[in-house]
């Protein structure tokens, strides 16, 4: 489309033809586009010699607007390229216009009272990459260093209470450390991730002795995760953890989802099994409302460090996560409180993270 230039006086011969051409500017316009990626506007334009400059007039969100100017791509032809961040998620309009060599300007293509309207087809993915890169700071990598420790309170030794014997306060306790290196694709393979750990526990004693003789539970262990976005706000994953202990060989797997953004508030249900060692399910609700200090409230249900039955009730463990986080760097503190079913007192849990990223 376009409007109609007015005709300039007119001279003798081929001078008179040529300002009396219509200054016109043809070009087919985009229906819709690739949020992120940036867009190129082709077209022709007559009677280029009398037109000073040729533009086109974004209008973005909240009133903005911008301007691109069009260059020669060949003796007539004209191209701009509207950069990929006007190129907004929810859609934009544009409008052609010029200015000629008397300062009269012309609106080719749509105007400022009624654009043409460019709609979203979604983030390419490549710019979906980078959009989501950003929201982890640009940090591809990650290394990270856990330890954690809870203790459990007094409780009857033995599944029945045969006396009045109890164990003796925080002789219930178990420790656990874990060395993690994780990468981002950050495409349907939303992640993975590998680690080894060390988890080791006691057995609660009575006057001093632990109520069973047995070595002291736990398991070393290593083990592979993925994470699959199956939507921006919905991602599930999986864990195959393989171990040893004083049982011999064990292995033991895990399904962990997550509603929301990985990079701020979410929630994420994890259930995992480690065979001759136990189970775990954990619920955990993360925000991000204060910047750099990321937060956490969970709570765990599991029978570690040891599935033999009796000897270790199942246990709900309320927590608290709290982290400082810098671009590269994150340091974070876990305080909570532990106690098992048959506990007649609290315990406690605290633990220390310290990832950086790459």
């Amino acid at each position: 489309e376009d409007a109609e230039s007015e005709d300039t006086e007119s001279g003798d011969n081929g001078a008179k033809d040529k300002k009396n051409v219509k200054i016109t500017f043809l070009h087919i316009p985009p229906l819709s586009a690739e949020a992120g990626n940036p867009i190129t506007l082709k077209g022709y334009l007559t009677a280029h010699w009398r037109v000073k400059r040729l533009y086109a007039v974004i209008f973005a969100s909240k009133g903005r607007t911008h301007e691109v100017d069009f260059v020669h791509a060949r003796e007539t032809g004209m191209i701009a390229t509207i950069p990929g961040e006007l190129v907004e998620r929810g859609g934009f309009a544009y409008a052609i216009r010029s200015i000629d060599n008397l300062g009269v300007t012309r609106d080719h293509f749509a105007n400022a009272d009624n654009p043409h309207p460019v709609s979203m087809l979604g983030f390419s993915k490549a710019t979906n990459q980078k959009r989501q890169l950003k929201r982890f700071d640009g940090n591809r990598s990650q290394f990270s260093l856990s330890g954690q420790y809870l203790a459990y309170g007094r409780r009857y030794p033995y599944p029945e209470v045969l006396s009045g014997e109890t164990t003796e306060s925080r002789s219930d306790n178990l420790w656990k450390t874990q060395l993690e290196y994780l990468y981002r694709p950050l495409n349907f393979l939303h992640d993975f991730r590998f680690g080894i750990g060390v988890m080791r526990g006691h057995w609660p004693t009575v006057g001093g002795a632990p109520v069973i003789t047995e070595d002291a539970p736990g398991v070393n262990y290593g083990y592979s995760e993925i994470n699959l976005e199956l939507h921006r706000w919905f991602t599930v994953g999986g864990r195959l953890i393989l171990g040893a202990n004083t049982v011999g060989f064990t292995m033991g797997a895990a399904g962990i989802a997550r509603i929301g953004d990985l990079a701020g508030t979410h929630a994420a249900a994890e259930i995992e099994t480690i065979g001759n060692v136990g189970s775990r399910t954990d619920l955990r609700f993360t925000w991000v409302t204060v910047p750099k200090f990321p937060m956490a409230l969970g709570i765990e249900f599991t029978d570690w460090p040891t599935s033999q039955e009796g000897y270790t009730p199942d246990a709900a463990n309320l927590y608290y996560d709290v982290a400082f986080q810098t671009q590269k760097a994150t340091i974070g503190l876990r305080i909570g409180n532990t106690k098992r079913v048959q506990s007649l007192d609290g315990g406690y849990q605290g633990g220390l993270r310290f990832a950086y990223g790459l």
